[in-house]
């Protein structure tokens, strides 16, 4: 009886392993798309504030496992590029107030060009830059550019700690959700 209840609380103990459920993209700094997995290891917020809008705070975020170099000149231009990595994930978001804020954005086709812009928080661009050829750059005709053409981008915290909740419909129609709560480096790129 004693060997019956020992080979049964066995098979109990080890019927009963941890769900098998992909958690990847759930408030880490692991990020799943388009069939593969990658490790977040440098994201910047860059504060823009005015710079392509008279009437929203703008900052952009930026999130890759290589290294980022920040292009900018304050109030004149922004730019970034990143090296040694197989991802990049840009997000830019424009907030309807005079500086940035938590809140929900909603992606708006070309809301950074609009005239008048929208009077909410929204996102103009979210991409995603996979390394396609597993060479650490995104030069190549291999590498994939992904955009989101729906959905929302929930912020809450405050500089350098926001939480980004992603979820959006990409252009290959994969439903991309992704929280990052790893801590952004803070850029200022305002010019004050």
């Amino acid at each position: 009886m004693n060997k019956l209840l020992v080979f049964t609380l066995f098979i109990l103990l080890f019927s009963c392993s941890k769900d098998d459920n992909d958690d990847s993209n759930q408030a880490s700094t692991r990020l799943a798309v388009n069939g593969k997995s990658y490790d977040i290891s440098k994201a910047t917020a860059v504060d823009n504030y005015r710079l392509s809008s008279e009437s929203h705070a703008e900052f952009d975020f930026l999130m890759t496992n290589g290294t980022l170099n920040i292009l900018a000149e304050p109030m004149s231009y922004f730019g970034f590029e990143a090296n040694n990595a197989s991802i990049l994930l840009n997000v830019q978001m424009f907030s309807n107030n005079t500086s940035f804020s938590n809140g929900v954005y909603t992606f708006v086709q070309n809301g950074n060009i609009l005239d008048p812009q929208p009077a909410s928080n929204f996102f103009s661009q979210l991409g995603i830059q996979i390394d396609g050829n597993n060479d650490n750059d995104f030069n190549d005709i291999e590498d994939i550019y992904l955009t989101a053409t729906a959905g929302t981008v929930s912020v809450l915290g405050s500089s350098p700690n926001y939480t980004l909740a992603i979820n959006v419909t990409l252009s290959n129609n994969e439903n991309f959700t992704y929280t990052y709560n790893g801590g952004f480096d803070y850029y200022n790129n305002r010019g004050n």
